[in-house]
């Protein structure tokens, strides 16, 4: 490849590892081309994205953002998955592993940390965003709605005790205005 286009495509790939929370790389050694195209097409099902890279570029673009010891992450011709949440990107590349005996898991990159092929099956089975950002919501909810629920029952007493005492007035004030026409009329009328 020329080297303007080996440029480009470097660049390219900076621009796409900066902006991804976690890749996971896959050594797709020995897959045909069916099984890749199959591999492709439920990677892309899932709302993921599979790109085969040349492992130079991409090592040159890894070093370009900051990421260190990025070797560990080649082994072959390689692939790398992303998705927008790392958890759910390390588990496709787990169960692609076990449907297709020879794609084999090298590693990961999440937040700028290099995992080995143990972290990407440790990052499978940790919880994902969502799921740990439900969690966090239900711990905040829980409190929340005691101190709600707190706040608010001393009004809702005293919102009661006011209905109660407008009621009676308002029956003493028109008890009083019954009683006015009973009563008799003065005597110098």
């Amino acid at each position: 490849m020329p080297s303007r286009v080996n440029r480009l495509v470097r660049e390219k790939l900076v621009a796409e590892y900066r902006d991804r929370s976690g890749l996971v790389f896959v050594s797709n050694q020995g897959l045909n081309g069916e099984e890749m195209t199959e591999l492709r097409r439920e990677v892309r099902s899932g709302g993921f994205r599979m790109r085969v890279v040349r492992t130079r570029l991409a090592k040159l673009a890894l070093k370009e953002i900051g990421v260190e010891n990025s070797d560990i992450l080649f082994r072959g011709p390689t692939a790398v998955l992303d998705g927008d949440d790392p958890v759910a990107t390390a588990r496709l590349a787990e169960q692609l592993a076990k449907k297709y005996p020879r794609l084999g898991l090298i590693g990961a990159l999440v937040e700028g940390r290099v995992l080995g092929e143990d972290g990407v099956k440790a990052l499978a089975k940790s919880p994902s965003r969502r799921q740990l950002q439900g969690a966090i919501v239900g711990q905040i909810k829980g409190p929340a709605g005691q101190v709600s629920a707190a706040v608010s029952a001393p009004g809702a007493r005293v919102a009661a005790a006011l209905a109660a005492l407008i009621g009676k007035l308002e029956k003493a004030g028109q008890d009083k205005g019954s009683d006015a026409g009973n009563e008799p009329a003065p005597a110098g009328a």
